[in-house]
């Protein structure tokens, strides 16, 4: 950026160098090499060809990574596993790319780079990643040197390699847009289910569920008091005196006691047929979230295509719609169904899973135009290879952890995570 006095980062290879020169104290050891610095941090560029897009712009995420080696050789090694690395990452989001080797000696002084391009829809290639094979360039620029087994100080040979955060997330807009929205990829969609429930009021809240819930409690805990006081009846076989035992007719008047409080069925009374919809959703909610599987519920009373619009501009690729028919309504629960309500146990032993097993849903994906209705069975089994996946991440996130994930496929030597632009050590 242009400044008189001070200077934002656009780049860290001097940073990087001066940081381990810094750590071993302007004495390191070869043993300590090769050695490797990445992190994930917002750079600053005054661009000459903004672009109001994610594309291009003066501020963005961006994981950069340094590496620092003895020799030319180990630093071949590890050029070349990072330029699988980042060819895997772009593999797995699906993304069209090719990569282009560049020019020797360009703006960065690399003896070798590679840029990773991607073809977007108006068939132009952009890049998208670079990575700079840049020898001992800035260690004799910066006398920064390495102390061999014969306590000699040699040059250290660098590379340096980014990927742009910001840029993955508007190539993957770009290719998997259509007319109803975004279609990003499992790996990287903020969530991987969009569940709806069709009759969704507010009048069927969470705070009614939660009272449901309670009274089931309750009459629950009374029935079982209740069979407790039968069960502690005194024993009679002593009595010996049966003439005292006076008729109940012949009993003076007693004045009126209260009769005892009704318990109300916890199976039937507390709930309609609204309510075991809701039961179900939220039941359906809590097993995908303790599998983690990313599951996003929309209990907003809006209408229901205002809520598949919601779906389809995420970016969820799969959404669930529960939309009972009368006969599946009156499906009777079990009395002490709150219990399994949230139980991060296994789905087959629980009560209701048996209970709607063969309740069917609207299941759709987003990269299909088929809907498919399906019983809850078929449901678990369509995502049980789901259960690897982070729950609640941001695309950024998500696009975060994918690359530093496949960065770490080949760590080898001695790595090091940097949080700051002033490059702290973690």
């Amino acid at each position: 950026m242009e400044d008189d006095g001070l200077i934002l980062s656009p780049t860290c290879e001097e940073q990087a160098i001066s940081l381990i020169n810094q750590v071993y104290n302007e004495n390191i050891p070869a043993k300590s090499l090769p050695l490797l610095i990445h992190q994930f941090n917002y750079k600053f560029r005054n661009e000459k060809r903004l672009e109001k897009t994610l594309f291009k712009s003066k501020e963005f995420l961006m994981k950069d990574g340094y590496s620092f080696h003895s020799s030319d050789i180990c630093l071949s090694e590890t050029y070349h596993a990072y330029k699988e690395c980042y060819e895997k990452i772009f593999s797995d989001l699906k993304l069209p790319f090719k990569v282009t080797k560049k020019r020797k000696m360009d703006k960065m002084n690399a003896l070798e780079s590679h840029e990773f391009q991607v073809l977007c829809r108006d068939g132009k290639y952009k890049e998208a990643a670079h990575i700079f094979k840049l020898g001992d360039y800035y260690s004799k620029k910066l006398g920064i040197k390495y102390l061999n087994k014969r306590n000699e100080k040699n040059n250290i040979f660098m590379g340096s390699y980014g990927i742009g955060i910001y840029r993955l997330l508007y190539f993957l807009v770009d290719s998997f847009y259509d007319d109803e929205g975004i279609r990003l990829p499992p790996q990287v969609a903020p969530f991987s289910v969009y569940l709806i429930q069709t009759n969704q009021r507010s009048k069927y809240s969470a705070a009614k569920i939660a009272k449901i819930v309670k009274m089931a409690q309750v009459t629950g805990a009374a029935q079982a008091m209740n069979v407790s006081s039968v069960s502690n009846v005194t024993n009679v076989s002593n009595v010996t005196n049966v003439t005292n035992v006076t008729n109940a007719t012949n009993m003076p008047n007693m004045p009126n006691m209260p009769n005892a409080p009704t318990v109300p069925n916890a199976t039937t009374a507390p709930l309609n047929s609204n309510d075991v919809e809701y039961v179900l959703t939220l039941w359906l909610y809590n097993t995908f979230k303790n599998s983690n599987v990313d599951i996003y519920y929309d209990d907003t009373d809006l209408h229901l295509s205002r809520k598949l619009k919601n779906c389809d501009l995420i970016g969820v690729p799969n959404r669930i719609i529960i939309n009972l028919s009368s006969e599946q309504r009156k499906i009777k629960l079990p009395p002490d169904f709150y219990n399994y309500m949230d139980t991060p146990n296994a789905i087959l032993p629980n009560k209701l899973y048996m209970t709607f097993r063969d309740v069917t849903v609207e299941y759709k994906s987003r990269f299909s135009p088929e809907k498919k209705i399906m019983t809850i069975h078929q449901l678990f089994r369509q995502h049980r290879s789901a259960s690897n996946i982070t729950f609640g991440q941001s695309v950024f996130m998500r696009l975060r952890h994918k690359t530093k994930q496949s960065w770490e496929l080949f760590g080898s030597g001695n790595s090091v995570m940097l949080q700051t632009v002033t490059c702290s050590l973690s």
